[in-house]
């Protein structure tokens, strides 16, 4: 499956056109960008999330559907999100405290996803910036436990792949096509 995901896109010349399958707003992705998205991408069911500087409503009135805490299966695939970064006391809409998202965590622990979807990062130590260091401890589970073969997330304003603990890990900046080739049940 061939994903194209966007993150912290707020304008762009030309939205690019890439032959894909479905395709993920990872967060902070203007309007007037998922406009011209939903144009380009008519045939391909668009999912998204939720960062911490968006409004609640960025995708009322469009086709993208908000994966956040749910779990959503597209072509055999079984995708789960979660928008938003760590509060450190900000209860405002897009920030959750660390129990929030370990109960996410515990509920992903037996839904069987394939791919993870996220605003925010794991609390990496070996990355620089410092969003990298501030991302989500609850996200540890995920390696340890290795509940999911991908995690896909924006918020580090870069483009890198890694692998931790056998989980493919996208980090998405602007844009990205993703190969998704391997799952759990040996597909």
């Amino acid at each position: 499956m061939q994903i194209l995901c966007f993150s912290d896109l707020y304008q762009i010349e030309k939205v690019p056109t890439i032959d894909c399958d479905l395709v993920v707003l990872l967060g902070n992705v203007s309007k007037k960008v998922i406009r011209e998205i939903e144009i380009i991408y008519q045939e391909q069911p668009i999912v998204g999330l939720l960062s911490n500087t968006c409004a609640p409503d960025t995708y009322a009135g469009t086709q993208v559907i908000d994966i956040h805490e749910k779990v959503v299966e597209i072509d055999g695939i079984r995708f789960s999100g979660y928008g938003g970064v760590p509060s450190h006391g900000d209860s405002r809409k897009g920030y959750y405290t660390e129990k929030q998202c370990k109960d996410f965590i515990d509920k992903l622990a037996v839904s069987d996803v394939d791919v993870l979807l996220s605003y925010s990062n794991p609390a990496y130590g070996d990355l620089k910036g410092n969003d990298s260091k501030d991302g989500f401890k609850a996200y540890n589970e995920i390696f340890i436990n290795k509940l999911t073969k991908y995690l896909i997330h924006g918020r580090l304003h870069q483009n890198l792949k890694r692998t931790l603990a056998k989980v493919n890990i996208h980090i998405v900046y602007e844009h990205q096509l993703i190969t998704i080739k391997e799952l759990k049940g040996g597909n």
